[in-house]
């Protein structure tokens, strides 16, 4: 039994623990993880000098028949639209409020991919699920291409390269072509059987570039369901003279029909291994990729979600610009999801909880994801849609320069800058335990919210966010600790700047 002894006056100290800005770490050893490290690190964001309380979510469109399984953005010079596919149709969710009538109607099911392509003709928005002839949309019209050789309602994926368009036969080792700058007419079979060695179907096509740019140092990936990538050059699939295979790759098998986010010339593929950057991973082999993986700092909670949730359907990434946000969506189950979510500045790792999204895209710089029956757009207001949200950190474990030494910690002291009174449930864990924060969290702004507010009852929030700080009694005796906290917010911005430890030591005596 180990009893602390007194300590003389003076030899307390303060100590600061930086916040855990370098995000998630799913991969080191508890006891060998940085100090700017998180354990957990739900709902918040990990900046580069602060971490930062996640935005919320509020409706966009309601009224929608069922799940809204894909998200479609138009873009065409100054025209954005969006839209939904629920149920059996699709719908124009562009502007907020309850849904109209389907714009296409009677199709088979929700789960649509889709690519914009510009044409000799206007620019065209292009999708296909594999079970319903190919649709397009030109701004104004929706339309049924022809497409001659190859059923359309076989189609389950498209790319656009070198103003051609590719597509991808369902359940099979066949990518078909069309001419370029067209979206209908005779397509060109483009068999890859005998260059996938593991057999298979192709699962994904995407374009590659050394520069970022479009040049002679363009590529074309073809990805089959078991992992291989056939990488090939050139500006003419139909002339030898003008297209060449530059060699076969092996990656973890890709997860689900999107697979693949376009990061300039490179792409982040959601695979069994990870979310690799595919230039890097076709340079080495893969036992070496697996080991720079985008996700590598996540590595074992990937897995985790990989092995439970593989077959789910939901697996999607996207890039959200003005957030600096690179997400990936998880399927838990056929109701709840999570995020996992990637500050594309410092490479930072955090999971989003409270946003049971299906599908995800943009309209122009916003975000929004679909939900049941509903559109929502994320990273707005303080609420997801009227509740609160709930959030949860679990710094690294820390020694404080004194590995062996035993350690009284009697006070905590967090740092925020907020527009509101937190509130947190916080405590110390020490040696590694994980124990539950007690008390009532709360986290309520000062003030009004805007569109929330009643005028002349409510009284409005201060401009400016207010450094808050308080002396928290902790009482835990340990070799290493770390700080746990869990809040739910209600209309209020807030960030970590640092926590304070009041640290004595104690001197361990055998009872």
């Amino acid at each position: 039994m180990i009893r602390p002894t007194k300590q003389g006056a003076g030899t307390a100290r303060v100590v600061s623990i930086p916040p855990p800005v370098q995000g998630l770490n799913a991969r080191d050893a508890l006891a060998s993880m940085d100090a700017a490290d998180a354990i957990t690190l739900d709902n918040w964001f990990p900046r580069a000098n602060d971490v930062v309380l996640r935005l919320g979510h509020q409706t966009h469109v309601t009224g929608l028949p069922g799940n809204v399984e894909t998200l479609m953005q138009y873009s065409s010079g100054s025209t954005n639209s969006l839209f939904a596919v629920s149920d059996s149709g699709i719908y124009d969710v562009t502007t907020p409020g309850a849904v109209g009538a389907a714009v296409v109607s009677g199709l088979s099911n929700a789960r649509w991919q889709h690519v914009v392509k510009t044409t000799s003709g206007g620019t065209f928005l292009v999708c296909c699920n594999g079970a319903d002839a190919m649709r397009a949309y030109n701004g104004t019209t929706w339309t049924t291409p022809t497409i001659n050789s190859v059923s359309s309602a076989s189609i389950i994926g498209l790319t656009s390269h070198k103003e051609r368009l590719w597509m991808i036969e369902k359940d099979s080792a066949n990518a078909w072509y069309l001419a370029t700058k067209a979206i209908s007419g005779n397509a060109t079979a483009f068999p890859l059987g005998a260059v996938f060695r593991m057999g298979g179907k192709v699962k994904a096509i995407i374009p590659l570039s050394q520069d970022a740019g479009s040049g002679p140092d363009d590529f074309l990936a073809f990805v089959s369901d078991k992992g291989e990538v056939a990488i090939y050059q050139g500006t003419d699939p139909g002339t030898a003279s003008e297209w060449a295979l530059i060699g076969v790759f092996r990656v973890g098998a890709p997860i689900g029909d999107r697979a693949f986010l376009r990061v300039g010339g490179d792409a982040a593929l959601i695979t069994d291994d990870g979310v690799i950057s595919l230039l890097q991973a076709i340079n080495v082999d893969r036992a070496a990729a697996n080991t720079a993986t985008i996700t590598d700092r996540i590595r074992e909670l990937f897995s985790t979600y990989v092995r439970a949730y593989r077959a789910n359907f939901g697996w999607q990434a996207i890039s959200y610009p003005a957030g600096n946000w690179g997400l990936f969506n998880v399927p838990i189950s056929a109701t709840q999801s999570v995020q996992l979510v990637m500050n594309t500045i410092t490479g930072a790792w955090c999971r989003f909880t409270g946003q049971n999204a299906f599908s995800w895209s943009m309209l122009g710089d916003e975000i929004y994801f679909g939900g049941s029956t509903q559109v929502f757009r994320a990273d707005v207001g303080g609420t997801d849609n009227g509740a609160d949200i709930a959030s949860d950190m679990k710094t690294a474990f820390q020694y404080f320069k004194d590995r062996g030494g035993l350690k009284r910690f009697t006070m905590l002291r967090p740092t925020f800058l907020s527009n509101g009174a937190p509130a947190p449930r916080i405590t110390l864990d020490v040696d590694f335990g994980n124990s539950e924060p007690t008390g009532s969290p709360s986290f309520t702004a000062f003030g009004a919210l805007w569109d929330t507010a009643v005028w002349d009852v409510d009284v409005w929030a201060a401009d400016d966010e207010q450094v808050t700080q308080q002396w928290i009694g902790v009482h835990a005796l340990g070799r290493c600790a770390a700080v746990r906290m869990k809040m739910t917010s209600q209309g209020a911005t807030m960030a970590v700047i640092a926590f304070d430890v009041l640290i004595e030591p104690a001197q361990a005596t055998a009872l």
